[in-house]
């Protein structure tokens, strides 16, 4: 009897090894493959094309007379054009400049690209202040006399050797700094009322609000600069009609009678201390000089428009 319940004991383990052998492999492989779901395929999505205010994307080369907007586009102005509203509150400037010869020094193949902002400073400011370190100074890095008449005028000797007003104000800071021992004189604390010319331009975009990323980069230009707005824009031999795309855009003018400070200026001489003169260009291609100095406010005493550019 005992016996007997020991085979059917083994017997029963032996069915057990078994049952759980099996569950190793429960399902074959065929039949997983069968139960999985079709793949549908998949459509491959077209890529979409940027949606641009201008004609002309970013990328794209911008030349004399383009209207340039807050998203890097551009649109060349035609006369009778139609320019939309979404278009005027983007526009920020306008390209009046593509060329080598506004360089300084001896570099004659960097080509540069400048454009103007739309809003001006009309109220007039001082170039700057009797309180400013360099009121009096004969700062020789920051000279851009121009020679020739009204409309025709040229920058092609040794006293127009600073073409490229962008970094004049750092000039004059460099040049305080090795003079004098100044070193915050055009930075520090009432740098802005010292030099209320250069910092409207320096801080464009307190009075543009919609640059975007072109918030940076602005200055005050030189004569050479300020002339070729008026050379390419309203001159005899103009690429574009400057007043008529100001007034299609509905921005500021450069009228004929105005004057605009330059950041340049004047050689000093053994006859006339010129150290206290800097040069202002009129809207209609003329020159003068003026003292660049106010012993009053940034807007009173010998005032003048400003005017912001840079370089796209």
């Amino acid at each position: 009897m005992r016996i007997s319940n020991k085979i059917t004991c083994v017997f029963f383990i032996g069915l057990l090894f078994f049952a759980f052998a099996g569950c190793e492999h429960p399902i074959s492989s065929s039949s997983e493959s069968n139960s999985e779901a079709p793949t549908t395929p998949t459509t491959p999505t077209t890529p979409t094309t940027p949606t641009y205010i201008g004609t002309k994307a970013p990328s794209e080369a911008k030349e004399v007379g383009d209207i340039v907007f807050n998203d890097g586009s551009a649109t060349p102005y035609t006369s009778g054009m139609s320019i939309t509203d979404k278009q005027k509150k983007a526009a920020i400037a306008l390209i009046f400049y593509k060329g080598t010869e506004l360089n300084s020094g001896d570099d004659i193949t960097t080509v540069r690209t400048l454009g103007v902002g739309l809003k001006h400073k009309s109220s007039g400011l001082a170039w700057c202040l009797d309180s400013a370190n360099a009121h009096s100074k004969n700062i020789k890095n920051i000279q851009c006399k121009p020679q020739g008449p009204t409309g025709s005028l040229v920058f092609d000797d040794a006293t127009a050797n600073d073409r490229n007003g962008s970094d004049n104000l750092e000039q004059i800071a460099d040049f305080l700094t090795a003079a004098d021992g100044v070193d915050d004189d055009t930075t520090g604390d009432g740098a802005a009322d010292r030099y209320p010319a250069f910092y409207f331009a320096k801080n464009y975009k307190d009075t543009a609000n919609n640059l975007g990323s072109y918030s940076d980069g602005w200055y005050l230009p030189s004569t050479a600069e300020l002339f070729q707005i008026y050379k390419n824009g309203k001159g005899t031999d103009k690429k574009f009609d400057i007043y008529a795309v100001n007034k299609a855009l509905g921005v500021d003018m450069f009228k004929n009678a105005y004057w605009y400070w330059s950041s340049s200026q004047c050689p000093d001489s053994e006859a006339i201390n010129y150290a206290t003169i800097a040069y202002r260009i009129r809207s209609d291609g003329a020159w003068s000089t003026d003292k660049k100095s106010s012993n009053m406010d940034k807007r009173a005493g010998n005032t003048y428009y400003v005017c912001a550019i840079r370089e796209f």
